[in-house]
């Protein structure tokens, strides 16, 4: 292999990684629908910020729980589980972008948490309408 052709296939490696691992944009309601097609998927969504709180856990690691809803059918709604701190707190019916992981069940000591997107505070920002 002659050197000029490495760094042309390490930039086709990287760039092949990154869209692997690209998230898919979905509505909240097309989750919803679809929940065994996205579990263990990372999903872009954008929904209004319902019950949201920050709180820190007995082992000192900051993190954040809201309800993410759909901006046209308020009855689909997705649980968000976020670690790290929010440095500007979302109010209700803020509009926000959130990129994570999304599980239909996951399992955390005795608890069981249904209908989730884990995810980490750099991953929340404001949406635009």
């Amino acid at each position: 292999m002659f050197r000029s052709q490495k760094p042309l296939i390490l930039i086709a490696i990287a760039a092949f990684a990154v869209v692997a691992s690209a998230a898919d944009k979905v509505s909240v309601a097309e989750l919803a629908k679809s929940t065994k097609k996205y579990d263990g998927k990372v999903l872009t969504l954008v929904g209004k910020v319902d019950k949201f709180v920050q709180r820190t856990s007995k082992a000192g690691n900051p993190y954040f729980l809201f309800k993410l809803i759909d901006k046209v059918d308020k009855n689909k709604v997705v649980n968000v589980y976020g670690q790290g701190k929010l440095e500007k707190e979302p109010k209700k019916d803020d509009l926000v972008e959130v990129t994570g992981k999304y599980f239909i069940e996951t399992k955390s000591g005795d608890k069981t948490y249904k209908n989730e997107l884990q995810t980490k505070a750099e991953q929340v920002k404001p949406a635009k309408k």
